[in-house]
C-alpha cells in the first residue's frame, strides 16, 4: 500500500471514530445533567470538531503538495465531506 493509501485509511479510522463521540454526546445532552456535566460533553464535543476541522486543514495541505496531485479528486471529495458532517454536527 502506498503511502497515500495508509493516509487515508489512517483517517477514515479516525473519522469512524469521532461519527461514535458525537452520536454519544448527543444523547448525553438530551439526559437530565448539571450545569458543569453539559460543560464538559459541550467541550467534548468541540474537541471532535476541532479535529474535524484540523484534517480539513490537512487535507488542503495535502492537496497543496505536488507528490500527491494525482489524489487531488479524491482529496477534494473527502474534504467536502468531512465539511458536510461538521455542518450535521452542529446542526
Amino acid at each position: 500500500m502506498d503511502d497515500m493509501a495508509e493516509f487515508v485509511v489512517e483517517l477514515m479510522r479516525c473519522k469512524e471514530k469521532q461519527k461514535v463521540m458525537v452520536e454519544g454526546e448527543r444523547r448525553a445532552i438530551k439526559a437530565d445533567f448539571t450545569r458543569s456535566e453539559r460543560n464538559l460533553i459541550l467541550v467534548a464535543i468541540k474537541n471532535v470538531l476541532g479535529e474535524k476541522r484540523v484534517l480539513v486543514r490537512t487535507l488542503d495541505a495535502v492537496s497543496e503538495n505536488p507528490k500527491y496531485n494525482k489524489f487531488d479528486r479524491k482529496i477534494k471529495q473527502y474534504r467536502k465531506k468531512i465539511k458536510e458532517e461538521i455542518i450535521v454536527d452542529c446542526s
